[in-house]
């Protein structure tokens, strides 16, 4: 059983040779990070505990050339859960050492999709102790790449966006392969089944149906530039599909919804028209800001997964401790520590938890949190959509829905195969014919139904296959049944039955978002417990959700909202924790007009006698303009005031500046904490900038 009392790292030590009592303390070349959970108790039988939640994780850097730490003359040594035994002098520096079943760590991560793993790797250059709690027998979450014929498939996310919007894979990517590696997908043109296959369209004017003789195929291009319009949809209880009747006039039974359902809501959305709010998805749209177009790998030979791997994930795995096949079943914060038991009964202790799982474990509520989560936290995560669905990749002996002797980038059928493209087509060299369907919603959940009649397993993932066939087979008029005639093999990714997933992506339902800035994926980023329970997926994302760029910023957030809390609460912490404080001339106080005056120029980029005009003090033992310009610029990241990753005036200069004036609450914080931030109410500026105002 994991102890409750306070525990910590071995870099807090540190903090323990101020103590007289322990005679001898001896160091000698590097240690490895492992955790233990100890008191001391001195000669003079005083029991020293470590003070909880005292020090600054980057202390464990000071650590980094120790090997070993041999007790020498303390009357007794109690240790919780592995490290030293009370009778012996000896480190125990191997993992394999402590009992499995009862772990401590800094943070545990829940989770090693890319939130989880993003959020493991920004922990990890913090310097805190981190264990990855997977559920499945991989990490990756919904990137999974696997081989079929003579080229890797994407299982999950496929596209790349480019760099805007922050995108930290683009560059990586393009740093470790070169700029050749990314291609355009979606090669050649469009076919789109109508009534029944018998006139399905190319979007080629030479096609012996071009689409542009469909009006209901020309309707459905101006909907493109209507749905994302908020203006058009104001009505905050109106699904796309009502919108879309009224508009166009085009419902379920007319001969061209399938465009809306199966082409735009399935193959955009992973959902169906009638699911997504049309005012939620209006206003997330608006606030897209990754790029317009995607790119994807052309290596044949490198999927998705592989290159995440190699660039961040083994080593993320390397400095984590990872549980695998180890579902959570619950999160408990009653106690001083986090408390999380998984499957095996194993029960793993931290000062704090993010969690990564799906949308739809989410809302499974497989995970039992003790005491029950927030009211908000639980609307938050049931007020954001998540459906059915699978991705399908199946391999041909010929490209036989080129009927047009033309490519095909886009397919949108009237049954269950949903929206389909071809990914061999893009991956430079490749001999294989790979059509990728990708049936969502109801799609999706009726070929579950029918992978459950057959069985399940193998026997169900071929009679998802053989209902998908069906459906091709019928599409093209000049390739009536070729689609089963050039079958080889597939693969079926049912998203939607991974019992650790329960759906593909989030999507915008109606109520996800009531407004710009108010949406439920924002309110589900607050943590729970006191800052202890942090939430991040693509599913918090409010600007790129459902998205690998999305996912990954979730996971950097939350980790960078558990660095801001342990920095600004630090137990029994004076201004002597910190490095800095506000006091930029050395007044010995904290003034809005000079030190206030001085940290928002320098953050303008002011420097010499623009700097200092008329904003330091008489009394002031700092007024040279490069002594504080130095000053100032070691101390960037206590500067970063809202925990953005960035110092900047406009933001936590502003915040500074408003706090010395005597501004508090909404007036200290109003259009002045980044859409980023960590710390972004008023009390957690407040209460960060005060730890490092200058004692009186």
């Amino acid at each position: 059983m994991v102890d409750p009392r306070p525990y910590c790292r071995l870099a807090k030590i540190l903090c323990i040779l101020a103590f007289s009592t322990i005679t001898s303390i001896t160091f000698s070349a590097a240690i490895e990070k492992t955790d233990i959970v100890f008191v001391l108790r001195g000669q003079n039988e005083t029991t020293l505990y470590p003070i909880k939640n005292s020090f600054q994780p980057e202390a464990a850097s000071v650590l980094a050339g120790l090997s070993k730490i041999s007790f020498g003359k303390v009357s007794s040594v109690e240790i919780f859960d592995g490290g030293i035994d009370s009778n012996e002098t000896g480190y125990k520096a191997s993992r394999e050492d402590i009992d499995p079943a009862s772990t401590t760590h800094d943070v545990v991560v829940v989770g090693a999709g890319s939130a989880g793993l993003y959020a493991a790797k920004t922990l990890n250059e913090y310097g805190y102790d981190v264990m990855i709690i997977e559920a499945t027998n991989r990490i990756g979450g919904r990137i999974k790449s696997e081989s079929l014929g003579d080229m890797r498939v994407e299982l999950g996310a496929e596209e790349h966006y480019r760099a805007t919007g922050d995108n930290p894979v683009w560059s990586a990517v393009r740093d470790a392969y070169g700029e050749s590696i990314y291609v355009s997908p979606y090669l050649g043109s469009t076919a789109l089944s109508m009534d029944g296959g018998s006139n399905t369209c190319w979007r080629e004017n030479f096609a012996l149906r071009p689409c542009r003789d469909d009006s209901d195929v020309a309707t459905f291009d101006g909907f493109y530039d209507w749905y994302w319009e908020p203006n058009q949809h104001l009505d905050a209880d109106s699904s796309l599909a009502e919108d879309v009747a009224s508009k166009y006039g085009v419902d379920v039974s007319h001969r061209a919804y399938h465009l809306y359902d199966n082409g735009f809501a399935g193959g955009s959305y992973a959902t169906n028209l009638d699911q997504l709010g049309a005012r939620s998805l209006a206003l997330q749209s608006n606030q897209w800001d990754l790029s317009n177009s995607t790119q994807t790998l052309g290596d044949k030979d490198l999927g998705y997964s592989d290159v995440l791997e190699t660039l961040w994930w083994d080593d993320v795995v390397a400095n984590s401790d990872l549980l695998l096949s180890s579902p959570v079943v619950t999160i408990d914060t009653s106690g001083d520590d986090v408390v999380i038991t998984d499957s095996s009964g194993a029960r793993h202790a931290a000062r704090q938890v993010i969690v990564t799982v799906s949308i739809g474990v989410l809302q499974s509520e497989m995970i039992d949190f003790i005491p029950d989560l927030p009211e908000a936290t639980i609307a938050a995560y049931k007020g954001i959509g998540m459906d059915m669905g699978m991705k399908v990749p199946m391999r041909f002996s010929s490209a036989w829905w080129e009927t047009e002797g033309e490519a095909l980038a886009w397919l949108v059928t009237e049954g269950l195969a949903g929206a389909c493209w071809v990914p061999s087509d893009y991956k430079v060299a490749s001999s294989s014919h790979i059509l990728m369907c990708y049936p969502m919603g109801d799609n999706g959940t009726a070929l579950n139904d029918i992978a459950v009649a057959a069985g399940g397993a193998a026997a169900g993932d071929a009679a998802i296959i053989d209902a998908i066939l069906a459906d091709l087979d019928r599409t093209f008029p000049q390739a009536l049944g070729l689609a089963s005639a050039n079958y080889v093999e597939g693969i079926v990714q049912n998203w939607g039955a991974d019992p650790y997933t329960l759906g593909v992506y989030s999507y915008p339902k109606i109520g996800t978002y009531t407004t710009a800035s108010d949406s439920r994926r924002r309110d589900l980023q607050d943590p729970v417990a006191n800052g202890r329970v942090f939430f991040a997926g693509e599913g918090t994302h409010t600007t790129h959700p459902s998205t690998v760029p999305g996912a990954l910023h979730e996971g950097e957030r939350a980790a960078r909202a558990v660095h801001a809390i342990n920095t600004l609460y630090p137990s029994s912490c004076s201004l002597d924790c910190f490095s800095f404080n506000i006091d930029a001339d050395e007044e010995l106080e904290a003034d809005a007009l000079t030190d206030g005056l001085l940290v928002i120029r320098h953050l303008f980029g002011f420097s010499g006698d623009a700097l200092i005009a008329n904003a330091t003090s008489n009394v002031a033992t700092r007024q040279d303009a490069a002594e504080i310009t130095i000053y100032l610029n070691d101390a960037e990241s206590e500067l970063d005031i809202d925990g953005d990753g960035e110092a900047r005036a406009l933001t936590d200069g502003l915040l500074l500046i408003r706090y010395l004036f005597g501004f508090s609450g909404n007036s200290l914080i109003s259009g002045a904490v980044s859409e980023t931030a960590a710390r972004t109410s008023a009390e957690q500026i407040e209460t960060y900038i005060s730890a490092r105002i200058p004692a009186s």
